[in-house]
């Protein structure tokens, strides 16, 4: 990511992490959430905000297996993010 992209996903980041922590969600799903927004982040070496839908969708039809997950309905909303 250029300097002004990390930037952002770091002033992004925090707010994020301050959201859950207002919704008074768990360490252990802070830490998930915070932890899938990361890896999305590295994954398209992008700010998760500026991700297309062609980049989002095949993720979260597909598990990694390539079989539909049922976890798509509990992914993270990042509040922030979009």
């Amino acid at each position: 990511m250029k300097k002004a992209e990390t930037n952002r996903f770091k002033e992004l980041y925090q707010r994020h992490l301050r959201s859950l922590k207002l919704q008074d969600k768990s360490q252990k799903t802070i830490e998930a959430y915070a932890r899938a927004v990361r890896r999305i982040s590295e994954r398209f070496d992008c700010c998760p905000d500026k991700l297309t839908l062609e980049q989002r969708e095949p993720r979260f039809q597909r598990g990694r297996s390539g079989v539909p997950s049922k976890s798509t309905a509990t992914v993270p909303q990042c509040r922030g993010f979009s």
